[in-house]
């Protein structure tokens, strides 16, 4: 009889052994890309706005790079910077292809045993 599995995992980055970037951060880039505003990024993932700046503050702080270009003139809204840009969609693919090497582990090592009925986080 087989067994039916969900497999779950985490990728986050770290630097000198302090998480700066993972889910939570990704999300609010993706959120900013797709809304224009971090405020309501934050508010799509019932995350405290403060929560949210302090988030992007920390990853931004350890890797040395602006995520979000913050404009100087009193526009509303937020961008992803290039760096920020390039981040996202780096983490997006190695987290995919995690997820994907993970389920043919799963599959090649135990395919009489497990039956992988979903990768994700």
């Amino acid at each position: 009889m087989k067994i039916p599995v969900k497999v779950r995992y985490r990728l986050w980055l770290e630097c000198e052994n302090e998480y700066v970037f993972g889910n939570g951060v990704a999300a609010l880039l993706l959120g900013v890309e797709e809304l224009g505003s971090l405020k309501k990024a934050a508010e799509s993932l019932d995350m405290p706005y403060r929560g949210a700046w302090g988030r992007i503050h920390k990853a931004e702080k350890a890797l040395g790079i602006a995520l979000l270009d913050r404009p100087s003139d009193r526009q509303k809204g937020v961008t992803l910077t290039e760096d920020g840009r390039r981040l996202l969609e780096f983490f997006q693919r190695v987290d995919g292809q995690c997820g994907d090497h993970l389920a043919r582990c799963l599959e090649e090592e135990n395919p009489e045993y497990f039956e992988i009925d979903g990768i994700g986080h």
